[in-house]
């Protein structure tokens, strides 16, 4: 446009700028250079990566395709554009502020070769990659046998060439999961579509020699784009007739200029005034710009409507939910009978988390699962009591939370009332999963209304109505995936167990939304017999077959975390209690990490002297039968320290009392219960 600059759009507006062309987007929208700014840090950029080939040729001397340009020059390069702007190199795409302008770039995951899209913004029901600026930056930039791929999170990028080099259909699909998720009826909503090609590349044969095709036909292959837009005219030719579609890309003169050839801007600007100035492209300049200008002036009428209608698609509980008129969006969640308390962010469900720098591997490995295309449904984390299953599911939760791949959670518990069966776990997954993905509100609505008694039927007809049915009920492209965690299922009544696991691979049935189950349990012998009855439908990792190096390093950080922050708040010296202290305890609590914890709390306690406790604990020299012996009979006799003969027998007759009920119990009981059993005062 003439007055070469972005439009001016003001935060919270009704008008958004899309923008997916790599590089060019997050200089404009993520980073908020105007034209000539993003001009100027762009021809540096492409003078200083592109001025000298690091390999002349594509491929090594073993035939392995390699990187011809410097991929450490690209960086840096980037780092300069970003410092331009005052930003931290380190600083998210999505840092959670709310701009006026969307901005995502596309790149290919090297290990399942689809299209991923990196955001500034955050979508509800889509993963969210925790990319930097600058990792979203290299990764959309990282073109075969030009640079290297880039690392984010674990995962492996290159470029999204390879399928989204003109990434007109990924426009369309993100702002139909945005602005239409339920229908995917976008035209009808869009009022102007612009799409700017890098030049037409022209029709060649395929070079025959192999050094020809990997370094020119397989590039013509990766970056040829009008064929796509070929089709997506045809698909849009409605809103092209009606001068809402607008197709702007340079016919000739570009076709020999490839991206690294930054040094013929004068071909460049030739070939692009050539274009400009033919007298069709000046009506079509004039139609897009008036049509902008109309789509500004409507912010008070028409487009105000529609918009203000878009912002109210958002109450239930504070989400985000489907474009049905606002009041047919409420439903009765109170006729769901849920169980107070199982959610992983509940109050009355504290769990610690995985102490950064344990159980590392572990966590990588549940979190590729969750987000792999191919992956079983269900993943079972089983392990002995005190091997750490709830801390693993509670930090899973708050990792998967974080890229908007928790649907829902559910944490069993042994003398809860609802939580120690299964009579509320799909009501309750139900509930939660509707914030997670609205789509299935009108289904789980239509349900409750037919059977309002529905949370109190049996599972197999609670899971069809409130979950299944719902979940086949949603038309919505791309596929979501959502990962719910049930946690301790051995603690919920054993019956309840095998139809569980019967019943949740059914989810695979929906081709819309991937559902993923994350299950925790001890390795029961009935749990296991229904874990064979599904065989082929889940994988496991067993906690306590875990390489013992890895478990005695990661206790032996805890012990150091814990000591540190016991040290600072007595004002120990430094070298307390010392390397030898903590090996003596690695080696007495491995593998269980609740014998680590328990230790931890006995020596801490506020109203102790830790020095003398922990000096109790390793002077414990007694052999016992186990390791568990040998952390709890330390703790037991020290409440008989400093009491004299009648108080200690008084502490031993009541300790019997109490752990022999506990012990001889078929069925937990509450402390208030048990207390009443007893005949004792509850304090």
């Amino acid at each position: 446009m003439a007055e070469n600059r972005t439009p001016s759009i003001e935060k919270g507006s009704a008008f958004y700028l899309w923008m997916v062309v790599g590089l060019i987007a997050i200089m404009l929208g993520r980073l908020e250079m105007d034209i000539d700014e993003c001009i100027e840090a762009y021809s540096d950029l492409a003078e200083t990566v592109f001025g000298e080939k690091l390999h002349r040729l594509p491929m090594n001397f073993i035939g392995r395709t390699q990187a011809r340009f410097d991929s450490t020059k690209l960086e840096d390069a980037i780092k300069a554009v970003i410092s331009r702007k005052a930003i931290p190199e380190t600083e998210l795409l999505n840092d959670g502020t709310k701009r006026g302008c969307h901005v995502f770039v596309c790149a290919a995951d090297r290990f399942t070769k689809k299209i991923v899209r990196l955001r500034s913004y955050k979508l509800l029901g889509q993963p969210s990659i925790p990319a930097t600026i600058l990792q979203a930056a290299l990764a959309t930039s990282a073109a075969t046998t030009f640079f290297n791929p880039v690392s984010i999170d674990d995962r492996i990028f290159a470029d999204g060439a390879f399928g989204a080099n003109n990434p007109v259909n990924e426009v369309e699909g993100e702002a139909s999961n945005i602005w239409c998720p339920d229908t995917a009826n976008l035209q009808p909503l869009v009022k102007c579509f612009i799409s700017i090609g890098t030049g037409n590349p022209g029709i060649k044969p395929f070079e025959e020699s192999l050094l020809g095709f990997l370094s020119k036909t397989l590039t013509q292959i990766a970056t040829e784009t009008e064929n796509t837009e070929a089709e997506f005219i045809d698909r849009w030719r409605g809103h092209y007739d009606r001068k809402r579609y607008f197709r702007f890309n340079v016919e000739q003169g570009l076709q020999d200029i490839g991206m690294d050839e930054y040094n013929r801007k004068g071909a460049i600007k030739s070939a692009t005034g050539g274009y400009l100035t033919h007298r069709d492209r000046i009506f079509r300049i004039r139609d897009c710009i008036q049509n902008l200008g109309l789509k500004e002036r409507m912010g008070g009428d028409n487009l105000k409507n529609t918009m203000a209608e878009y912002e109210k698609r958002q109450i239930i509980e504070g989400h985000v939910v489907s474009n049905l008129p606002v009041l047919d969006q409420k439903i009765d969640l109170a006729k769901l009978r849920i169980a107070k308390g199982a959610a992983f962010d509940s109050y009355e469900n504290q769990h610690t988390e995985c102490l950064p720098g344990t159980r590392v591997q572990l966590l990588r490995e549940v979190e590729k699962w969750a987000e792999s295309v191919q992956a079983k449904c269900i993943f079972w984390l089983n392990g002995m009591a005190g091997t750490g299953k709830s801390t693993i599911s509670q930090t899973v939760a708050r990792r998967l939370r974080e890229k908007n791949l928790l649907g829902a959670s559910f944490f069993f518990k042994r003398g809860e009332e609802d939580r120690e069966n299964a009579k509320r776990l799909f009501p309750t997954l139900t509930e939660q999963l509707a914030k997670s993905l609205p789509q299935m509100i009108p289904g789980i609505r239509k349900e409750v209304e037919d059977d309002p008694n529905i949370s109190e039927k049996v599972l197999r007809e609670q899971f069809e109505k409130l979950l299944l049915r719902p979940l086949l009920g949603i038309n919505k492209a791309p596929t979501t995936t959502l990962v719910i965690i049930i946690d301790a299922l051995d603690e919920c009544k054993q019956e309840d167990v095998q139809v569980i696991l019967r019943l949740l691979p059914q989810v695979q049935k929906s081709n819309s939304v991937q559902l993923r189950f994350l299950l925790t349990s001890r390795p029961d012998l009935l749990i296991r017999l229904g874990f064979k009855e599904i065989d082929g439908n889940h994988q496991d990792l067993i906690l306590h077959e875990i390489p013992m190096p890895v478990i005695e390093h990661d206790i032996e950080l805890y012990f150091k975390d814990k000591f540190t922050k016991l040290r600072q708040e007595r004002s120990f010296s430094s070298g307390w209690p010392g390397d030898e202290s903590i090996k003596i305890l690695v080696e007495r609590t491995v593998p269980l990490f609740i014998s680590a914890t328990t230790l931890c709390r006995f020596i801490s306690d506020e109203r102790w002297n830790p020095k003398k406790r922990l000096r109790a604990v390793l002077a414990e020299q007694a052999t016992y039968v186990s390791k568990m012996d040998s952390t709890y009979m330390p703790v037991l006799n020290q409440l008989l320290t400093g009491q004299d003969k009648w108080e200690s027998q008084q502490l031993v007759r009541v300790f019997k009392e109490i752990v022999g009920v506990i012990i001889l119990l078929a069925t937990p009981l509450s402390v208030k219960a048990l207390a009443r059993l007893l005949n004792m005062e509850h304090t």
